[in-house]
């Protein structure tokens, strides 16, 4: 895995950043690589990156709102021919009404109570765009937000630490340094460095292991009355991470997403014909894309 450090505040334009960071445009590349850049354009950059690649992806955003975030609504509207769907990790209710009950979506209340569902969103995803001003102000100072609330920064190596796990991602992309001179202490630069840390342990040590081995994989087969094809589940009996199979051929440009993250929760609502939500929403996702 690659570190790629782009932080001089005096890189600005799209073409800085495209030519430091030539990798970005290597998509479908297997090896990690993770972005902390300060430039306003860095969202810009990595947009016509996929559209070059014309890969379809799915992404997810953490912040405390997408609607008051200017750079992830730029790359929301420039890439939706290359979004399969965004997850959203994070927000915050009272910043932003939107996604309130989308089946996509985690809001930092949920996360705080329980963090664990955020590995359905964030295995899944090639690209985690993380901004600093997802995280408590305490925690990260030099970003734009003047907000007390946040994700405090140990749940945040967690959710670094996931995303670094997973065998889909392949990019982590850390912004929202915006206003140093408000942490003399350089505490957000050092929260920033533990966020790197755990998506590289999670990416090195702790690393997800797929296709899983056939001596330590165990197989969950349903025949729902729901839908024609049968459900199947997979559990990692050493890790304990479940998976499930999309119940429909995808086709290659779509192949890496035939099997999904999934949990014991939904596994047992689906054995009671009650399919999730969540995974409704995928399938209508991807269906969309090849009919």
């Amino acid at each position: 895995m690659s570190k790629n450090l782009s932080s001089p505040p005096s890189i600005q334009s799209t073409e800085d950043i495209f030519s430091l960071t030539p990798e970005f445009q290597q998509i479908t590349s297997p090896t990690k690589k993770v972005l902390f850049s300060t430039s306003e354009n860095v969202l810009r950059m990595i947009s016509q990156s996929i559209d070059i690649s014309q890969q379809k992806c799915i992404f997810s955003y953490i912040g405390e709102s997408e609607t008051d975030d200017e750079r992830m609504k730029y790359f929301k509207d420039n890439s939706q021919n290359n979004t399969i769907l965004i997850n959203y990790i994070g927000e915050q209710i009272h910043l932003s009404d939107s996604n309130i009950h989308h089946p996509h979506s985690i809001r930092l209340g949920a996360l705080r109570k329980d963090i664990a569902p955020a590995r359905l969103f964030l295995a899944d995803s090639n690209f985690v765009f993380f901004n600093l001003n997802a995280l408590k102000w305490s925690d990260a100072p030099a970003q734009n937000s003047q907000n007390v609330s946040g994700i405090p920064s140990e749940d945040a190596n967690i959710l670094a630490y996931i995303a670094g796990q997973s065998s889909k991602n392949r990019y982590l992309v850390l912004y929202g340094l915006d206003t140093p001179e408000r942490d003399p202490y350089d505490l957000t630069l050092h929260t920033a460095m533990q966020i790197l840390w755990y998506y590289w342990y999670g990416a090195t040590e702790k690393a997800q292991t797929w296709p899983i081995p056939d001596t330590q994989l165990q197989d969950f087969t349903i025949d729902s009355k729901m839908i024609e094809e049968n459900l199947l589940f997979r559990k990692d009996q050493i890790t304990g991470n479940w998976f499930h199979k999309i119940p429909f051929t995808l086709p290659d440009a779509l192949s890496d997403h035939q099997w999904i993250a999934s949990n014991h929760e939904e596994y047992m609502s689906a054995a009671n014909e009650d399919i999730p939500i969540r995974l409704m929403s995928i399938y209508e996702h991807l269906k969309d894309l090849i009919e």
